[in-house]
This record gives structure tokens, C-alpha cells and sequence, in this order.
């Protein structure tokens, strides 16, 4: 059964999502699902309201068997296509009217502000610096020590990830356009972060 969080954060990603990042491939797609749910806890949300879980493969890549799944079924009905270079080729008449129908109900449209946050921010950092801040994120470091698929976001992680959140927030002073601007400078501390045992 498709999980209906997950496919709409996959239409909406594809359908939406700025020009300049297209194509997404398979694994940007589940990148930035999980930056979008990453960036759902600087409201405070519980991890649990997203809806779905990730996993870090063993390539080290962020991970969910919900967003593979919409994949298949989006592809089975003709709304887009993988490539052999794994990018996704979407028929952006049929995925951006999906987007819009799927849009108008509520429960689904409270998620476009954490995906359109995710998206925008590959604007200001490249998608591979947003890989390698999400590689040294919490959790998602320790995982990839253990070369094995582990699931993400658990509570200790959380529990780092709102704390930076709110530390952020008291940077800015709570003041702030739109969920970006905390999503961003998380990612560039991450990014600036010196590897484990230098000054």
C-alpha cells in the first residue's frame, strides 16, 4: 500500500521543485525527502508526524522504502521514468497536475513548506555539499562507521538535531523569512564542521 505522505512529498518534489535542480535522481529524491523531514523539527514537530521512516544504506545514502515504493507506482502509471543514469524523468503536465490536485487537501499541503525549504536551499549550496552536511549530521556518521542499513532520526538524534534548531532560532532571533534560512545555516555548519580530532 503507497504510503500517501510519501507520495505526495514525491510528487510535490518533482512537480515543484526549482529548475535549476532538474533532473533529480532516485537518490537526491530521497535526499531531499529527508532534509524536508529534517527541516519539519524546526517547528518542533515529532519525528513520528512525518509519517514515514529512513534508513542509511550501505552506500551511505538517506534512504526510504516509502519513497522507492511512490517511485514504482509513479512510474507504473506513466508520471515519470528512471533512467539508466538513475535520474528521474517526470511527464511534468501529469506530476505538476497531480501536485495541484493533491495540494488542496490539508493534511498533505501543511508539508510543502518543509519540502519547498529543502529544495530551495540546493539554490544557495550545491547538492553536493547538502550530501556531505547530511553525511556528518547526527546519526547518519555513526551509521556509516557501522556499514550496515540503520535507521534514521532516532530520538537521541532528534533530540541533537531540535537542540541545534533552537539554537539557531536564538541566532536569529526568531526572526526569519521562511524555514530556509535555519535549514541553511544548519547545513553550513555542517559543512564548515573540522573532521573528529582537529582544533
Amino acid at each position: 500500500m503507497i504510503n500517501p505522505d510519501a507520495y505526495f512529498d514525491t510528487v510535490y518534489a518533482l512537480a515543484k521543485g526549482p529548475r535549476s535542480l532538474r533532473p533529480l535522481s532516485v537518490s537526491e529524491l530521497h535526499m531531499f525527502t529527508y532534509l524536508a523531514c529534517v527541516v519539519s523539527l524546526v517547528e518542533g514537530n515529532a519525528i513520528s508526524e512525518w509519517g514515514y521512516p529512513f534508513y542509511l544504506t550501505d552506500e551511505g545514502f538517506p534512504y526510504s522504502q516509502a519513497v522507492a515504493e511512490c517511485i514504482e507506482e509513479l512510474s507504473d502509471m506513466s508520471y515519470l521514468s528512471v533512467l539508466e543514469n538513475s535520474d528521474v524523468a517526470p511527464s511534468f503536465e501529469k506530476i505538476t497536475a497531480e501536485a495541484d490536485s493533491l495540494a488542496t487537501l490539508s493534511v498533505l499541503s501543511s508539508r510543502k513548506k518543509f519540502l519547498d525549504a529543502a529544495l530551495e536551499c540546493a539554490l544557495i549550496i550545491p547538492r553536493g555539499s547538502i550530501r556531505h552536511a547530511i553525511n556528518k549530521s547526527p546519526g547518519v556518521e555513526v551509521a556509516q562507521r557501522r556499514n550496515q542499513i540503520t535507521q534514521l532520526l532516532l530520538t537521541d538524534d532528534v533530540d541533537v538535531i531540535s537542540d541545534e534548531y533552537r539554537q539557531i532560532d536564538k541566532l536569529l532571533d526568531g526572526q526569519y523569512v521562511d524555514l530556509m534560512d535555519p535549514a541553511v545555516i544548519w547545513l553550513t555548519a555542517r559543512i564548515s564542521e573540522r573532521p573528529s580530532g582537529q582544533q
